[in-house]
């Protein structure tokens, strides 16, 4: 599955991210940074780091403006 593909039929991350990891995607998409959205969300940095990571994972991601740009596409195409 390409890219596209997934930014085709936004509905599609309801499959790839779990309700929690869509809830740190949004945030984090807003450029706010790790420790603002655990504030934010009133969990510890780590566990968005967690999420952050399995959100790259899940993407191909390797960095995290990378990572933004592929969210964009699929959250905003829905």
């Amino acid at each position: 599955q390409t890219d596209d593909d997934i930014a085709a039929n936004g509905h599609e991350y309801n499959a790839i991210f779990s309700a929690r990891q869509f809830e740190v995607a949004k945030i984090f998409m807003q450029g706010k940074s790790i420790k603002d959205v655990a504030r934010e969300l009133k969990l510890s940095p780590r566990t968005i780091e967690t999420h952050i990571n399995l959100l790259k994972s899940k993407l191909k991601c390797r960095r995290s403006s990378e990572l933004i740009i592929k969210l964009t596409k699929i959250i905003t195409s829905s």
